[in-house]
């Protein structure tokens, strides 16, 4: 039976997780206010009179000192009240909904793919140590890790969509949309996890059980049976973390493509001093983060029994 923390511990976790989330949250709050520029400009233009200006102030809720705005957004929180966006009035809870499910199909599909593409790159690339295949495989990794997101994105655009016309350049009006900015992501996290199962596999390997296998005459296959499973968890942490990443919204990657995902909205709210959307946008990121550490945590001990919260 895998070795679980006990109802204490768990809940000691939480708790700290809850005053993490809670610090991020102030201090985006803080940091957003101290931005040159003020939301009232960018709606009603530098021109617009005094009295338009604080009527408008006073319906947002914009003319409150910081602290009770402060204390207004946490009281929203603690009734699941995300509040309404200075711009559009909509719910943001309801802006959220509609945008996280294109920031999720996204990162899973990316997280999924590099692991298509690392496992068997990785494997074979323990099984021939120094080999014309291994180096070849450490080179494109090094490529790909070095090489960021936002210049991998645009060459697959000219490449794919512009010259081939086998997707579109941007939009997620259909599942191939999605081919592209998955591919970019997906470069860039194959390239770790193929090293890191590489290592993991090397050091698997050298072990004495796999060595005694070897000698009773074990194919590669059912070495691989016995070794794969006690390489995963390097592999496992870097996948699972990279993925509470992409599920806050990989930004830069969204932009380029134009996906409608939590990332492009975030941008969209800084760019237009939208406040509460900036805040909710956020603390989302930060609560997928924590509860996708959490759940690793739990796999963590599931799938090790000597692994303890503890």
């Amino acid at each position: 039976m895998p070795n679980f923390a006990s109802i204490k511990a768990i809940g000691w976790r939480l708790a700290c997780a809850t005053v993490a989330i809670l610090a991020v949250s102030l201090a985006v709050f803080c940091l957003i206010h101290l931005i040159p520029g003020d939301p009232i400009d960018a709606m009603l233009g530098e021109h617009a009179t005094s009295t338009d200006r604080a009527a408008l102030a006073h319906a947002l809720g914009l003319d409150a000192s910081l602290p009770t705005q402060l204390v207004r957004y946490y009281r929203g929180l603690l009734q699941f009240d995300l509040g309404r966006s200075v711009y559009t009035q909509q719910p943001i809870a309801a802006m959220l909904l509609e945008r996280a499910p294109f920031t999720a199909v996204l990162a899973m599909s990316a997280v999924g793919l590099a692991l298509l593409i690392s496992i068997p790159l990785g494997i074979l690339s323990a099984l021939g140590p120094r080999s014309g295949w291994d180096r070849a495989t450490l080179v494109l990794a090094v490529i790909g890790g070095a090489v960021p997101s936002f210049v991998i994105g645009p060459v697959l655009i000219v490449v794919f969509a512009v010259w081939l016309g086998w997707v579109p350049v941007s939009g997620a009006e259909s599942a191939r949309g999605l081919v592209l900015p998955a591919v970019t992501l997906s470069l860039g996290l194959s390239a770790i996890l193929v090293r890191q199962l590489r290592s993991a596999l090397r050091g698997v390997l050298g072990a004495d059980y796999i060595r005694t296998a070897t000698a009773l005459g074990a194919t590669p296959f059912e070495l691989m049976r016995h070794a794969l499973p006690n390489a995963a968890l390097p592999v496992l942490s870097v996948a699972g973390t990279q993925l509470g990443v992409l599920m806050g919204g990989a930004v830069i990657t969204e932009t380029v493509f134009g996906w409608p995902g939590l990332g492009a909205l975030t941008i969209e709210a800084i760019q237009g001093r939208d406040y509460p959307v900036v805040q909710a946008c956020v603390l989302y990121i930060s609560l997928a983060y924590v509860l996708i550490n959490t759940l690793l945590d739990l796999v963590y001990a599931w799938c090790d029994p000597r692994i303890s919260w503890r």
